[in-house]
């Protein structure tokens, strides 16, 4: 069922009958027209009672074919011409105890919807407001201060067993006691936890009552929470329960000792308890031990946080040292591509030299074949005309004179580039030697 039907009721001074003023069942619902429901519903107050505040029930709807249970928040009505009760009623088959329990503080109560009007509340949501107050009602139970009276009611109980129990002299929230109640003896004695925070008088169809103050008991078991039963054969088993109830260290611990007894039903909820149950020692060990477990695990934890920082920095640190080195072996490429580059141009310029020098040693072994073609014919013209003395004396002046002769060649100076020289001496042999081919050249 997704939405949760909500009813107000309040005493009708003309009709002389308390009956429902606004509701979004349908109108023609017999459940919460019935008698019964009427009866659940109302209370008649005393003059007393007036100052006890709002109250809390929550139970089944009587004779109902679709087995709804309904929580009812009940408030003093003086305004109504006589000492009863305004109700607000919310039914859902969703709706349990421990949902009633945690919508004890609920403010919507007798608030009507956004528009003025009631309407249907959204189960899921309402779930989720009673789920989140009932976890801390139960952490708010297991403190100290409620360990006499939880006792004292879960004793009751345990008397109780499956029957109607009215409960008195209680200094303590009803809706603590219960929700403790609920938590330390669960499902085992019975699935009824139907209650009322206050009434008058004890009703049909709710089995765990707190009765306002001064007003008449009607079942057969009670319990007075203000002082011990010291004839009860359930006072140990009670007090065992609830004290490790108290001193467990979470709700979780609790629920896990009882599962690990094996308590699934009344007789072994009491065999567990009459053997003592986890006692506050028991637990103060778990505690210590935990705690202990903890501590090392925290410790073990900043420990390995520390490597891993540590690790983090060497690894940055080499990563550094890696880009530092990545920066060299850049540095170190570019300068040896320069170098590359600087060869294979040197190369070029010593090949261009080689081809130049190649060439001009051509040239000269031309130019000397030439000399010696003039030679030889002045040489011939000499003889001609002086005889053979003379030719030969002026072939040799010409020889010596252009430095053509055979021998050492010239050494360069120091300082000066070998190349340049070398140079330099062909561009004066191949000059002399021009200028002599002219001078012969005239003469022939």
């Amino acid at each position: 069922m997704d939405t949760v039907d909500q009813v107000h009721l309040r005493y009708d001074p003309v009709e002389r009958a308390f009956r429902p003023v606004a509701l979004t069942l349908a109108a023609d619902d017999q459940a919460v027209l019935s008698s019964r429901f009427i009866a659940l519903a109302d209370a008649l107050y005393r003059p007393g009672d007036v100052s006890a505040g709002p109250t809390l029930c929550f139970a089944q709807i009587p004779d109902d074919p679709h087995r709804r249970n309904m929580v009812i928040r009940r408030v003093p009505d003086t305004g109504s011409g006589r000492l009863a009760a305004a109700a607000h009623v919310l039914i859902s088959p969703e709706l349990i105890a421990g949902a009633a329990l945690g919508l004890a503080d609920w403010p919507d109560w007798f608030q009507p919807g956004p528009d003025g009007q009631l309407a249907p509340l959204p189960w899921l949501e309402l779930k989720r407001i009673a789920a989140d107050r009932y976890n801390r009602l139960k952490d708010e139970a297991r403190k100290p201060g409620l360990e006499a009276g939880l006792t004292r009611l879960v004793d009751a109980l345990l008397r109780a067993d499956a029957g109607r129990l009215a409960v008195v002299g209680h200094q303590a929230d009803p809706v603590l006691l219960l929700t403790g109640a609920r938590e330390v003896l669960g499902n085992n004695l019975t699935e009824d936890w139907t209650f009322s925070t206050g009434e008058q008088a004890q009703k049909p169809g709710i089995r765990v009552t707190f009765m306002l103050p001064g007003n008449a008991i009607t079942s057969a078991t009670y319990a007075d929470l203000s002082k011990d039963d010291d004839a009860s054969e359930y006072r140990g088993p009670a007090a065992n329960l609830v004290r490790a109830f108290i001193a467990a260290p979470d709700l979780l611990s609790w629920q896990e000792s009882r599962r690990e007894a094996r308590v699934q039903d009344r007789a072994s909820l009491l065999a567990w308890a009459r053997a003592g149950a986890p006692g506050s020692e028991t637990y103060r060990i778990v505690r210590a031990e935990t705690e202990r477990l903890r501590a090392e695990s925290a410790a073990r934890r900043n420990e390995l946080e520390a490597e891993l920082r540590g690790a983090h920095a060497r690894r940055e640190e080499a990563e550094d040292e890696l880009a530092a080195e990545r920066a060299k072996n850049v540095e170190t490429e570019a300068v040896v591509s320069d170098l590359r580059a600087a060869g294979a141009e040197t190369q070029r310029q010593w090949e261009r030299t080689e081809r130049h020098r190649a060439a001009l040693d051509s040239s000269l072994e031309q130019a000397r074949a030439r000399v010696e073609q003039l030679e030889l014919r002045l040489r011939e013209r000499a003889t001609a005309e002086q005889g053979p003395r003379g030719g030969a004396a002026l072939g040799t002046d010409l020889v010596n004179d252009l430095q053509l002769r055979p021998g050492p060649l010239p050494v360069p100076p120091p300082g000066v580039d070998p190349g340049v020289w070398w140079w330099l001496a062909i561009v004066v042999a191949l000059f002399l030697a021009l200028v002599v081919l002219a001078t012969v050249g005239d003469t022939l």
